[in-house]
């Protein structure tokens, strides 16, 4: 693994002591081809666009901590609400697979009118940004994965964990009051995506994110939520990864719940990836380590395709 270089080096320039323009300018929409609608933002006036893709139960807003770092560095950052989380508004037997979730991503560029991006996310998202860069890769510029998997081993690890998460969940649907149900569903998150590591680093990111995972557990597309993140668990990208040939950079940490085998093997079956482990980090890499991150990421893609 590359160290991780300096922010300042991406961060240098004339512009970047003024106020980003377009940061945090609010949601537009498409009205996707099966009837759906999907909110999304966009941030920064580069032209350079990353299309960036957030996890299970998350929102657009799990990286507003990250976009200033991004715009100030070049990027125009487009943050969608990926179908079928809270903000999105869904027909009734609407398709939600990844392939869907992809068509919808090229739907919104091409309202933008935008022809290649690069192509990141975290996590659940990251499973998306595989889909996406596999049914579209003439629009896939580069590719990120970060805290995410091309297959998802159901192993005896994994069955430790299920027996965890289950009786979390249980725990958050048992109780009648609303108030020991968010107690619950906090003490969920922290377990599975907000170590104290992210609470220090990025506290108003983690408040941002538990806000949109609760709305995501309790709230009308709940049961849509979880069906996503089925699908997520059956995700496997192994039979096409050799096809995608476009600079891919892998993301993992060394405590994730989501084994660091799994990120060495999608950095060993794409092509042209490198594999860029955090020590003692977590799922939450981006919530914890927001500046190294960025500098990280920001260095690989200056070194693919030119300067953002």
């Amino acid at each position: 693994m590359k160290g991780t270089n300096n922010l300042d080096s991406h961060l240098s320039g004339a512009g970047n002591d003024r106020m980003i323009e377009g940061l945090n300018s609010g949601l537009r929409w498409i009205s996707a081809s099966d009837g759906a609608r999907i909110p999304y933002a966009v941030d920064g006036p580069g032209d350079k666009v990353l299309l960036l893709l957030h996890g299970g139960s998350g929102s657009y807003r799990d990286f507003e901590h990250l976009v200033p770092l991004l715009v100030r560095a070049g990027l125009q950052v487009v943050r969608p609400e990926l179908r079928p989380h809270a903000l999105t508004e869904i027909p009734l037997g609407a398709d939600i697979s990844h392939a869907r979730i992809a068509r919808d991503l090229k739907e919104i560029l091409d309202a933008l009118g935008v022809q290649t991006a690069h192509v990141a996310g975290w996590s659940h998202g990251g499973c998306v940004a595989l889909q996406f860069a596999h049914d579209f890769s003439h629009a896939t510029r580069t590719l990120g994965v970060f805290n995410g998997f091309a297959f998802f081993d159901h192993g005896g690890w994994f069955k430790a964990l299920r027996f965890k998460v289950r009786s979390a969940w249980l725990a958050l649907r048992a109780p009648r009051s609303p108030v020991i149900r968010e107690r619950n569903a906090r003490e969920l998150l922290h377990m599975m995506m907000l170590g104290d590591a992210a609470q220090q680093a990025s506290p108003e990111a983690c408040r941002l994110y538990e806000e949109a995972a609760i709305g995501n557990m309790f709230g009308p597309q709940a049961r849509l939520v979880r069906r996503s993140m089925a699908n997520t668990l059956r995700f496997d990208a192994r039979s096409w990864l050799a096809s995608m040939t476009m600079p891919a950079l892998v993301v993992t940490g060394t405590r994730d719940h989501v084994p660091t085998a799994f990120s060495d093997a999608l950095a060993h079956m794409l092509p042209d990836a490198e594999l860029a482990r955090w020590p003692d980090g977590d799922h939450g890499i981006l919530l914890a380590d927001p500046e190294g991150f960025a500098a990280r990421y920001l260095r690989f893609i200056a070194e693919h395709g030119g300067r953002p």
